[in-house]
Order: C-alpha cells, then sequence, then structure tokens
C-alpha cells in the first residue's frame, strides 16, 4: 500500500503541466470516491439493481 504522498505525488505526475490547485483536488476527490466504492465492493457492501430500483421507486412515490 502507498503513503498518502506517494498517492498524491502519482497523481500530480499525470495532471497536465497548466493544472490548477482544483484540478488537483476534483483529482484528488474523485480517487477517494472510487477507492470507497471499492472498498464497499470488497466488503459486500453493494446493493442489487432490484434494491436500487425499490428504493427509487420509494424516493418518487
Amino acid at each position: 500500500m502507498n503513503s498518502v504522498k506517494e498517492e498524491i505525488r502519482a497523481l500530480a505526475d499525470v495532471l497536465p503541466e497548466d493544472a490548477t490547485l482544483e484540478d488537483a483536488m476534483q483529482a484528488l476527490y474523485v480517487r477517494k470516491l472510487i477507492d470507497e466504492g471499492r472498498n464497499s465492493v470488497a466488503a459486500s457492501r453493494t446493493y442489487s439493481t432490484e434494491e436500487i430500483k425499490s428504493r427509487i421507486d420509494q424516493w418518487f412515490h
């Protein structure tokens, strides 16, 4: 597992030269969301399509 500093350096290496601080922050946020999603899948914290459809139906009806 990489350290936080290593992760940030790797991200900085793939950003374009004219990237802004906001671009970097957005990329870090997206990376965080992806990691959280992967962790949820690994821990079986997911919903089936049927469960999602049922929840959406409850929201709108």
